[in-house]
């Protein structure tokens, strides 16, 4: 993978830096290790790799920007933050890019059918939560979802209220961004893509 390739060549003193266990995920813009004290550390490249003309410095400070905020407010539906940083920047090919991480709180995958149920109320066509079910029609829906599928209804309504009224938009709204705690409580993840509500 292209991706993977760069930050091994740009970040060889990732592993002095972190004590790396397992390569948990990888994407097109990075990868996510799990570290030996139990926590995520996600590294992402942020290079305009189709050369669409995009101001890589800007773009990493709006992502900064946001990343500082989650860490600062710690959103009880967001994945928690601990740190984040700069591995290493400069120009690839006259191209600029800058490879940055940031640690956070282990989460696990949702089952079978808690993925469908999340498809099933949140958009997952353009990744935007288009749904908009007052509690009433949720209730109604996810007690249509209780005759086949196991899950926490209880702990979905209170996800999915935390989403509508968060100051904390995600651009990439779909089931595979969202992971759960060891409690079973729904967290959101992949926080490159999110921004500030307009009010």
């Amino acid at each position: 993978m292209i991706v993977k390739d760069f930050i091994q060549q740009h970040c060889a003193v990732l592993p002095l830096l972190f004590p790396i266990v397992e390569t948990i995920g990888n994407g097109n813009n990075g990868e996510t290790y799990l570290l030996n004290d139990n926590t995520v550390l996600k590294v992402s490249v942020l290079m305009d790799w189709a050369k669409k003309g995009i101001d890589i410095r800007e773009e990493y400070a709006n992502i900064w920007w946001i990343l500082r905020q989650l860490k600062q407010d710690n959103p009880s539906h967001i994945v928690r933050l601990f740190d984040l940083g700069v591995l290493s920047c400069g120009q690839e090919n006259r191209q600029p890019y800058t490879i940055y991480y940031y640690r956070m709180r282990r989460l696990f995958p949702l089952s079978e059918d808690e993925s469908k149920v999340f498809q099933t109320v949140i958009s997952h066509e353009d990744r935007h939560l288009i749904k908009h079910y007052e509690p009433n029609e949720l209730d109604v829906v996810l007690k249509g979802l209780e005759k086949g599928l196991e899950f926490q209804s209880n702990k979905v309504k209170w996800f999915y209220q935390q989403i509508q009224s968060s100051k904390f938009k995600h651009l990439d709204l779909h089931q595979r961004n969202i992971m759960k705690t060891q409690d079973g409580d729904y967290r959101l993840v992949d926080l490159d893509h999110m921004v500030i509500r307009r009010q």
